[in-house]
């Protein structure tokens, strides 16, 4: 599942943006890692790539998709 989540994040980062790409990758990673509880994982996955975003957008100077939503 880890493995098979690492894929899926590259596969449609382009089309559905980081922060949704990044929250499938931690909830697929915590599943592989034995976590029952999918709701808390989809919240961490958010509240760790959002931040993620902001880093690599403003540090960073990397322009990556937010939300597929108006090209964000």
């Amino acid at each position: 599942l880890v493995a098979g989540g690492l894929l899926l994040h590259l596969a449609i980062i382009g089309s559905l943006g980081f922060v949704v790409a990044g929250t499938l990758l931690t909830v697929l990673a915590a599943r592989g890692h034995g976590s029952r509880r999918p709701l808390r994982d989809v919240a961490v996955g958010v509240a760790v790539t959002l931040p993620l975003w902001g880093l690599f957008a403003g540090l960073v100077g990397l322009r990556l998709p937010l939300l597929p939503i108006a090209g964000l």
